[in-house]
């Protein structure tokens, strides 16, 4: 099928290829701290995003920016022109075919299995800032699949700010700072917001088994 275009078939992707290749590439850069990935525009071959590549480019974002934010920066503002780029140049017949090296500097961007959330987070290793960038960034995902120790199913919770401070409550634990309900890390303390969620409830009954 991808022999049949004349004039090929693109896909935007939005990591630097042959970076992040694979169908999950927004949280392994989340993951990984990548706080500099970009996009890429790139024809379509047999392999995984191994196309040769017509354009790319790299975007700065911040730490803490949450999934849709940092997608509508990536997709939709230097995606979104780098598209009409490459597709005026094809048109013209001066897009360029940047062969793509056989090999990544970056795992396989895999799909993660839902029991893998539970224990993606390195609670007693890993610095504040990376625990919350992740957290914070990903928060749609892992509301999908699990909740902090100590939080009822039928609730939905919101990462906020962070503040680094020496404590002694056990990494991970859910406890109280501030008059704030808060994530322990070894070094501070994530504050999140715990909301009330219908739908997360449902499912929650619907599955017990009695």
């Amino acid at each position: 099928l991808i022999d049949i275009p004349k004039y090929g078939v693109i896909n935007l992707h939005p990591s630097m290829l042959p970076e992040y290749r694979g169908p999950n590439p927004d949280f392994w850069q989340y993951y990984n701290m990548e706080m500099n990935p970009g996009v890429t525009v790139h024809y379509i071959d047999e392999g995984e995003d191994t196309g040769d590549i017509i354009f790319q480019e790299r975007v700065h974002i911040p730490l803490g920016i949450k999934s849709p934010e940092r997608l509508d920066k990536l997709i939709g503002g230097v995606g979104s022109s780098l598209l009409v780029k490459a597709i005026q140049a094809i048109k013209s017949g001066s897009a360029p075919r940047i062969p793509q090296p056989s090999h990544s500097s970056t795992l396989r961007a895999r799909n993660l299995k839902s029991e893998e959330h539970k224990e993606i987070i390195d609670w007693q290793n890993w610095p504040i800032e990376r625990i919350w960038h992740v957290l914070r960034g990903t928060e749609l995902w892992l509301n999908a699949y699990d909740q902090p120790k100590g939080i009822f199913k039928g609730q939905r919770w919101v990462v906020g700010e962070y503040e680094r401070k020496d404590n002694i409550d056990l990494p991970g634990a859910i406890v109280r700072y501030k008059g704030r309900k808060a994530l322990a890390t070894p070094d501070g303390y994530i504050f999140i917001d715990i909301n009330f969620s219908l739908k997360k409830a449902l499912l929650f009954v619907l599955n017990f088994k009695f």
